[in-house]
């Protein structure tokens, strides 16, 4: 019995000594699943933090529309247009490779000019527009992003394969977006084309009835001795320091229908504007401006104030 006892002793003493002498198993390899090396650790990282191409431009159809890039110095806007699919998909694919990471519209106060635009329809014939400065992309939503971008790199590339042209200030992509954060976007109002005739002058009259949800009521009265024709269109502007300006549009793909309408003398008739097409407007003194007639109005926090030329 004692030859037994002493057999098993020896036996357990065997067993812990081999249990000492095994190697420790590393944390998280319980399982059977080795340790990723430092230095794959640190690739991983690195790479859930690495900005992703932003494909800002992925619904652009250059099959179906010309690209045409712009570039603004202040000046002068100066427009570069390709027709040719082939190559506008070349440039697309570098845009649309661009790393890109939102930011906080605050930002657009840095834009700075030079600047550059783009504009090409979308697949559901929608304009596509965009504008950059500065490491700065913003996009036809209003949305702003930091992409690192080589525009000028582009311009330079597209002298020989683009058909150059000059457009308006007002017609730069998110023209509307921008005059909120650089003056450079606000036409002044006081020049032979943006003129306006007195209603002594033109025989009748336009004055705001209402303006509710963005939509302006306005009433035109024609008390000239003959018919006037009038149409769809009206542009806003907005007094600054003593000076009026008009406001860019806000609104990507806004336009109106090309119809002109004929009113009676002695006859008045009401017609709409949607302010909307600008955006939230700031308080202030504004006018509508419609086939030289002209509506002003005030905006004091969220009312309107309008008021007849009388």
């Amino acid at each position: 019995m004692n030859q037994i006892r002493t057999l098993l002793l020896v036996l357990l003493s065997l067993l812990l000594l081999t249990g000492c002498g095994a190697e420790p198993v590393p944390a998280g390899e319980a399982d059977g699943a080795p340790l990723a090396p430092e230095g794959e650790m640190a690739d991983e990282q690195e790479k859930a933090y690495t900005p992703r191409p932003g494909n800002l431009l992925e619904t652009a159809s250059p099959e179906t529309s010309a690209l045409v890039v712009y570039c603004f110095d202040g000046q002068r806007v100066t427009t570069r247009t390709l027709y040719e699919t082939e190559q506008e998909q070349a440039v697309l694919e570098r845009l649309n490779a661009l790393a890109a990471e939102p930011c906080e519209q605050e930002t657009l106060k840095d834009w700075s000019l030079p600047c550059y635009g783009l504009w090409i329809s979308d697949k559901e014939g929608r304009d596509l527009n965009a504008a950059w400065s500065n490491g700065i992309w913003l996009d036809r939503e209003g949305q702003a992003w930091y992409v690192e971008a080589d525009f000028a790199g582009l311009w330079e590339e597209l002298e020989e394969l683009a058909l150059e042209g000059e457009s308006g200030i007002l017609s730069f992509p998110n023209a509307g977006y921008l005059a909120d954060y650089n003056s450079s976007f606000l036409v002044p109002a006081d020049s032979e084309e943006y003129g306006i005739m007195s209603p002594m002058e033109l025989g009748a009259e336009m004055y705001v009835k209402q303006i509710s949800d963005g939509i302006a009521t306005l009433v035109i009265h024609n008390y000239s001795g003959h018919e006037i024709g009038y149409s769809e269109h009206f542009s806003l502007q907005k007094e600054v320091g003593g000076q009026w300006y008009i406001l860019p549009v806000e609104m990507a793909g806004y336009g109106f229908n090309d119809v002109a309408y004929l009113l009676e003398d002695g006859a008045s008739v009401e017609v709409t504007a949607d302010l909307n097409i600008y955006g939230d407007l700031e308080d202030g003194s504004y006018r509508i401006v419609k086939d030289d007639l002209v509506a002003p109005f005030s905006k004091a926090s969220a009312t309107f104030e309008g008021y007849t030329l009388r």
